[in-house]
């Protein structure tokens, strides 16, 4: 319980102070709980972001609904958008963070590693399991993609968030075509002798 007064503490508090004047001293006051026991739980304010997004992430696996009948495709963008859905309460957070955060080149190590996390939680909420070789960098191509439609979500107003579903529809269709070529290779390179016949083709054909 004190985890999540602490994180829900942060978050209504950055939304109106921002994300650098905020102190864990104004987190513990905010959140009824001594400033012992903030630092017990999180060290940093950083800790405490990993914190929240741990706590989406759970939200997601509790929440999705997912039909193993449909395409892949279609079952990641669900999840995705299952995922904006629920950081919309927090989304003048998760603004004012961004926006002190976007010049702050120390914090881009733990934020990009505490993505990473969520997005490979995303890809098991979505019952997808990439191939062993391309599941790095397919993770850290949807990070990629995930934080360019983040840009959007944050002005989008609508009620259905029909912004945000038209960005990540076109962000998984570039993805798609790039993911293709990646797939392609690692299979390449898990099979050794596709490699070798492809030489003895164009050798062939020279």
């Amino acid at each position: 319980m004190k985890r999540s007064a602490i994180i829900d503490a942060t978050m209504v508090l950055v939304a109106s102070r921002g994300w650098h004047a905020l102190t864990l001293v104004d987190i513990a006051q905010e959140a009824g709980v001594s400033y012992g026991q903030v630092c017990r739980l999180f060290a940093t304010k950083s800790a405490i972001l990993a914190g929240f997004g741990r706590q989406i992430d759970e939200a997601v696996v509790d929440e999705v609904d997912i039909d193993l009948e449909e395409p892949a495709r279609d079952r990641l963008f669900d999840v995705l958008m299952d995922r904006f859905e629920l950081l919309r309460p927090y989304r003048d957070a998760i603004a004012a963070i961004t926006h002190d955060l976007r010049r702050d080149v120390s914090s881009v190590p733990s934020l990009w590693h505490a993505a990473s996390a969520s997005m490979e939680t995303v890809l098991k909420a979505a019952a997808i399991n990439p191939p062993a070789l391309a599941r790095g960098v397919q993770i850290q191509g949807l990070v990629a993609l995930y934080s360019r439609v983040l840009r959007v979500f944050l002005t989008d107003d609508s009620e259905d968030l029909s912004a945000t579903m038209k960005a990540l529809d076109k962000e998984m269709a570039d993805a798609e075509r790039w993911a293709l070529g990646i797939n392609d290779v690692c299979d390449a390179l898990a099979d050794p002798q596709k490699i070798f016949d492809g030489f003895k083709r164009a050798a062939t054909s020279a």
